[in-house]
């Protein structure tokens, strides 16, 4: 009698993973969230401190804790408890393909998170500057990680993305393609392109339309700068499109939007 293969168990869709983890945390509506003062935008901070539940802090696995506390952190960089988030998010989705906007100190967390993973999980990483690229590249060398990130540049121009026209990154799509060898991009972290005193307008807006075209049936993607007031009225503007869900607003840092992008 020959033996029966089980059937590979199939993950339950990212939606229930992440409402369920959701729960658990103080997210926000986003049409109930109230933006951040000038003051706290420059602390990169919320008005009070999100308290994390033991459940949440427990995510997160001791060498990414020990990471996030050498990471020069803060100021127009993530800080520490959006880190957190970002760990915590990660381990809840578990990606393979993770596609970053605007690079830093978040690609070397992306990156270690990835390692600590395994499976081959990689990073692209898309900014708009060589000079942005070497620094970052720089930092991912320090920490012994350069070799779990792709690196492109992909600079800020004129771009059209069904009824929105912008600025916003503009990679060579061949190339994006071939970063993600083969596969498409299950987790979108969107921290750029800088907005240079609101001379580029809404042009982070045009990061998830851009992204929808790389990513699988459904990925996570998250936000950061979510609680600025030209970012809380791009997130309410997301939610037009029929191929982003926006599930809510952590209120940490200086605020995480959270959702679903469906591939197009």
């Amino acid at each position: 009698m020959s033996a029966v293969i089980p059937l590979p168990t199939r993950r339950p869709p990212i939606g229930n993973r992440l409402d369920d983890y959701l729960q658990r945390l103080e997210c926000i509506a986003p049409e109930a969230a109230r933006p951040l003062s000038f003051r706290a935008r420059l602390l990169g901070r919320r008005r009070h401190p999100l308290l994390w539940p033991a459940t949440a802090a427990r995510a997160i696995p001791a060498e990414i804790e020990a990471l996030i506390a050498r990471l020069p952190t803060g100021g127009w960089r993530i800080c520490g408890e959006t880190a957190h988030a970002l760990a915590a998010l990660f381990k809840v989705i578990r990606p393979r393909r993770v596609l970053e906007f605007g690079s830093g100190c978040s690609t070397v967390l992306l990156a270690a998170l990835c390692a600590h993973a395994g499976g081959g999980r990689r990073v692209v990483s898309l900014d708009e500057r060589p000079a942005y690229m070497a620094r970052t590249q720089k930092l991912l060398d320090g920490f012994g990680l350069g070799q779990h990130v792709t690196t492109l540049v992909a600079p800020v121009t004129d771009s059209i993305f069904g009824g929105w026209a912008g600025r916003t990154y503009r990679p060579d799509r061949d190339t994006l393609r071939l970063a993600l060898a083969g596969e498409r991009a299950d987790f979108i972290f969107v921290d750029g392109p800088a907005n240079w005193l609101g001379r580029r307008g809404d042009c982070r807006f045009g990061t998830l339309p851009l992204a929808s075209a790389f990513v699988a049936d459904e990925a996570l993607f998250v936000a950061d700068d979510a609680l600025r007031p030209r970012d809380l009225t791009i997130v309410l503007r997301w939610r037009s499109l029929p191929y982003i869900e926006v599930r809510g607003i952590l209120p940490v840092g200086r605020g995480l939007a959270v959702g679903i992008l469906r591939g197009r």
